[in-house]
């Protein structure tokens, strides 16, 4: 999809990079420095204000010309070629209990074992942020999806949280809830989903989609 806008992503997700090259083929990846924090404790508010923080933080570091100018001011000459920032941030949720990235593998455990046998919700927040003529648009919305887990033993959970990819690492340790859909585990143990099976992944594919064309960004 062409465009002549500059196209960034404020995210160092290997999946969203992926993802977002079913829409465009070239783009450029600038993750926010920002800190993932929010007063806000609804999963749908939670992750709409982070995707919101990363996509802000990136459009400010394009566009302004200096830390005293805020992205209130829509001066002509404040502003860069056009561009457009997708921020997004995505988190479990069980029972209304928010589930993260896990801090280690004891928690890996805590959070695998309560999501087996049963069907929790994955939220992701997108925000979008461009330029055009004088002014500084945004718009975000959030993509919910149920997946319901198999039973999960002991044993087959334990062989999951100790086996490490490739590059040596951890499966669990760079995902919200602890898993990956697209991986082995999430194959072997998801019986199945209601929703945007990309939306798990980490991005709403679709959903961008429309939106980009809604705003006439592709």
């Amino acid at each position: 999809m062409s465009t002549n806008r500059q196209i960034i992503l404020a995210s160092a997700s290997p999946r969203r990079k992926e993802l977002l090259k079913n829409i465009f083929p070239t783009f450029q990846i600038i993750p926010s420095s920002k800190e993932e924090e929010t007063i806000f404790h609804t999963p749908e508010a939670f992750v709409m204000d982070l995707s919101h923080t990363k996509a802000e933080d990136i459009m400010q570091q394009l566009i302004l010309h200096d830390s005293n100018t805020s992205l209130t001011d829509s001066a002509p000459d404040a502003l860069a070629s056009p561009c457009l920032v997708i921020g997004a941030d995505t988190i479990v949720c069980y029972r209304n209990q928010l589930l993260g990235k896990p801090a280690d593998m004891d928690a890996a455990r805590a959070t695998l074992s309560e999501l087996s046998g049963h069907t929790h919700q994955v939220y992701t927040g997108v925000t979008l942020f461009w330029n055009t003529d004088a002014q500084i648009m945004q718009h975000s919305f959030v993509s919910c999806t149920n997946v319901t887990f198999d039973r999960i033993s002991p044993t087959e959970l334990t062989d999951y949280l100790t086996a490490r990819d490739s590059s040596g690492k951890y499966p669990w340790a760079d995902k919200a809830g602890g898993y990956g859909i697209q991986e082995a585990f999430g194959a072997k143990f998801i019986q199945k989903i209601e929703g945007d099976y990309f939306n798990v992944v980490g991005l709403p594919v679709h959903e961008l989609y429309v939106a980009l064309k809604k705003f006439d960004l592709i």
